[in-house]
């Protein structure tokens, strides 16, 4: 009896060091890393305009690269200065959003408008999520607008965005 109780301890400390061992030197991807070893993106637009002039819309060009299968998160944050005491400064700001197959070209319509109500002063910070069955066959988005329907300067506090590894 005594004799298979050590036989099985013996047993169980090789199993132990094999699956240490395995744990230290066999490679694994970086943490936060997708199956591609590919790790996750969370970026400020570097191009989004500081400010937009009352009742004006800019054209950016603000490429995000999209991984096939993975989603998209974008988060927003900016005021409205008040241009009279008769503004509230609380129409909505847009931002288009371009998609493109290949990478390069985009259509000439927003594939999709992201309007948000303004708050005057007072800062606005919203997100918005695209999982990746909506991203399927889109190699690559841009925000290629900022429209600004009130009479105050909008004044983009971050467009930030997140391309998870999901």
């Amino acid at each position: 009896m005594k004799n298979r109780i050590s036989k099985l301890g013996e047993v169980l400390m090789v199993v132990c060091m094999i699956g240490l061992m395995a744990a230290l030197f066999l490679p694994t991807a970086a943490p936060g890393a997708d199956s591609q070893g590919l790790p996750a993106q969370i970026e400020v637009l570097t191009n989004a305009p500081a400010t937009v002039a009352a009742t004006t819309q800019v054209l950016s060009t603000n490429v995000i690269r999209l991984r096939n299968g993975t989603g998209l998160g974008l988060a927003a944050s900016f005021n409205v200065s008040i241009a009279s005491t008769n503004d509230t400064g609380t129409a909505s700001v847009a931002y288009g959003i371009y998609r493109s197959v290949d990478g390069t070209n985009y259509g000439t319509a927003p594939w999709f408008l992201w309007v948000i109500p303004a708050t005057g002063t007072t800062v606005v910070t919203t997100n918005i999520n695209w999982a990746g069955s909506a991203l399927q066959g889109i190699s690559a988005v841009n925000i290629g607008l900022v429209s600004n329907a009130n009479s105050g300067t909008l004044t983009n506090k971050y467009v930030l965005y997140n391309r998870p590894n999901s």
